[in-house]
This record gives structure tokens, sequence and C-alpha cells, in this order.
């Protein structure tokens, strides 16, 4: 009965924890016309066309240029007229520049990510008539400086740097994307919105390949002991053996063969290629039983997967000292005074959950949510 309550137990901490994870994973991903300062955005990396949102927290706009204050303003980029010439003079390595036109990618598509902590430029190139009617802003951490490249001798159409913003990337983990707005309007003194774009670049904060935990295993078999029973009416014993579920806790060390993704909570929340989520979710543990009174007796050697950051689920072979019984003996034989049990290694099957160092992080993301969440409404 004891292990049956162990057991079910074991299964109610596993839909507690993932509860908590997938919460806090929910509560990372903000409502379309929601930004998030400081860069924790959760947008999977895509271009997208929208009205640009208002964002809270660090929130920075670039100035706008001299030029015409009324009437209509025609093209603002044509694209015969984003030549290399033009590409080499604004668009070089961390540089990101998008068409006054529409706000769409030029010179190359969007980085599929981007390091934390790096330096990136981020451009608006059109004709000069435009510059009053296009604007630029992101939502991470900003420098202060608004700097204007301007035009470039020689270039087609006198192409130049409309917008220009400075951004360093957040190495905050829990920072998920940066997102770009951009937007154009039909005259300088006009409201009116012609055209946006909202495009999102995923921030690679670098992965990790291994990790300590702890595993509860759920041994088949793993218990063996020979008995030796009493025979009723007589005064001798005769031999048995039993076999039984072992519930234990073993140390263990989790590697991730392809490295897991840092400052995630769900393995799920954000976007990257199958390979990825495999990364994040795929990985194997060996460890040795916590009584070390005789760190020998119990291995474990498994898979395990992590839907949730520090909970896995796991299994393998548990490889563990059982009793056996001297040669020249077998069950239901009358056992002798002195019967002398020998402890020999036999291979096990096991199922386990996993709890690694990362659990802690998850609990208190989940604790952020919950104070997020309004119990009014």
């Amino acid at each position: 009965m004891s292990r049956v309550i162990g057991i079910a137990g074991g299964l109610g901490a596993c839909a507690l924890i993932l509860g908590l994870g997938s919460a806090a994973a929910l509560a990372q991903v903000p409502g379309d016309d929601e930004g998030t300062g400081g860069g924790t955005t959760n947008v999977p990396l895509s271009t997208a066309s929208s009205t640009a949102s208002t964002s809270s927290g660090a929130t920075s706009t670039a100035g706008t240029t001299s030029g015409p204050t009324g009437g209509s303003v025609g093209p603002c980029l044509k694209q015969e007229h984003v030549t290399p010439d033009v590409c080499e003079a604004f668009c070089g390595e961390h540089f990101i520049c998008l068409s006054a036109e529409d706000g769409a990618p030029v010179c190359g598509t969007l980085p599929e990510s981007v390091d934390a902590g790096d330096q990136w430029t981020i451009r608006v190139l059109g004709y000069e008539t435009c510059g009053p009617v296009v604007s630029l802003a992101t939502t991470t951490k900003m420098s202060n400086d608004v700097k204007f490249a301007g035009q470039k001798k020689g270039l087609a159409a006198d192409v130049r740097v409309l917008k220009e913003l400075a951004l360093t990337v957040s190495d905050d983990e829990r920072a998920e994307a940066v997102r770009i707005s951009f937007d154009r309007r039909a005259t300088a003194n006009s409201d009116a919105i012609t055209a946006s774009s909202v495009h999102s670049v995923d921030i690679d904060h670098g992965r990790y390949f291994w990790s300590a935990a702890v595993l509860v295993p759920f041994v088949f078999a793993g218990e063996r002991d020979v008995i030796q029973g009493m025979i009723p009416g007589s005064s001798g014993r005769q031999i048995a053996v039993s076999e039984d579920l072992l519930v234990t806790a073993a140390l263990m060390a989790h590697v991730y063969p392809c490295g897991r993704r840092r400052g995630l909570i769900s393995t799920f929340q954000r976007s990257g290629s199958a390979l990825a989520v495999f990364c994040d979710l795929f990985g194997l543990q060996a460890g040795l039983d916590l009584d070390f009174s005789d760190p020998t007796d119990q291995f474990y050697f498994g898979a395990l997967l992590e839907p949730v950051s520090g909970f896995s689920l796991s299994g393998g072979a548990a490889v563990l000292k059982g009793e056996f019984l001297p040669n020249g003996f077998s069950e239901g034989m009358l056992s002798p005074k002195n019967l002398e049990v020998r402890e020999e290694y036999m291979v096990r099957g096991y199922f386990g959950v996993s709890l690694s160092i990362d659990i802690i992080e998850t609990i208190a993301a989940t604790g952020r949510a919950v104070r997020q969440i309004n119990f009014t409404q």
C-alpha cells in the first residue's frame, strides 16, 4: 500500500510540475497589442504586416529628418534601385536594412537569430522626400544615440539612410526576440498609416550540454530478496525468492548531446527547426543511488524527454544488486540453518521522473506569472 501511495504521489507531482511549466510559458506570450520592455517579447522569427503597437518599457524611436511637411511623397524606394552598390554602402555585417516603401527587408533576409550582447544597427533605406513620413522602433535595450548616415555619392536615385537605430541585444535569458516596428504615413503631418510591418528576430543565448538532477526511478522487479519462510506445522524453513517494485532516489547527470537552448521554460515555446526542438527535448542520463552507504549498489543509465525546463520523463536500464541463492539451491527447498545468500548485479528496466537545477527558474517564472493574474475579473 505504501508503494501505491508513493507512485500516486509521484504522478501527482508530475502533473503539478507540467501545469506550472505550461502556465509560465503561456505567461510569456503577450497579446497582439502588448509590447514588452527589455526584449522579452515572445514572437517567432517571422515577417508580418500589421499596424505597429505602442510598447512599454525600453522602447526607442528614431527621430525624423528634415524635408517637406505636406503633400504626397510618392514612392519611397523602388526595387530596381536596391543595387549591390547600395547594399555594400549601407548594409554590411551586423546591419538590418528595411525598405522605406513598406518596411520589408532589403539587401538580404533577416538573420535567423542574433547573439545576446551583440551590437546591431537597424536602417531604413529610401529617398530623401520620405524621411518625414517613416518611423522606426524596437522593443529591446537600445543605445541613446540616433545616427544618420546620410547620402553617399554615386548611388542609384539618391538612395540614403532615412532612419537608423543602434541596438544592443539583451543578454537577459528571459528575452526571446528583438521586435522591429516600421510605420509609413501618408504625409508628414498625417496620422494615417499607409504601410507598416513588424519583424522579429530570435535572440540566441547559447546552449548548455549538461545539468545535475535528482531522479525518482520506478524499477520493475528491482527489489530481489531471498526469504526463508516457516513451514506450517513444522519447525523447518522453506526457501522463496521475492521480487518487487523498487522506488528510490538517485543523483544523476543529464547530458544533451546537441545542446539545449538557454532561457527556455517550455521546450515548445520558441520557434525553431525540428532539429532545434529535438535537441531541447532529448537527452541522456546516468547516475547512482543517493544512499552513499553503499555507492556501488545501484546505477542508472537511460534517455530522457524534457518538455518543461527542469522536469523530465526518463526510462532506461538499472544495474543494481539483488539476493541470489547459492549453487545447488532453488525455490521450494528446505533451508539450512546457515544459508549463505549471494549478492549479484542484475539489470532491470526503469521509468522515472527527474528534477534538475533548472526547475528553480521554472518555479520563479511561474511565480511571476501568477502575480500577473487578475483574480478579480
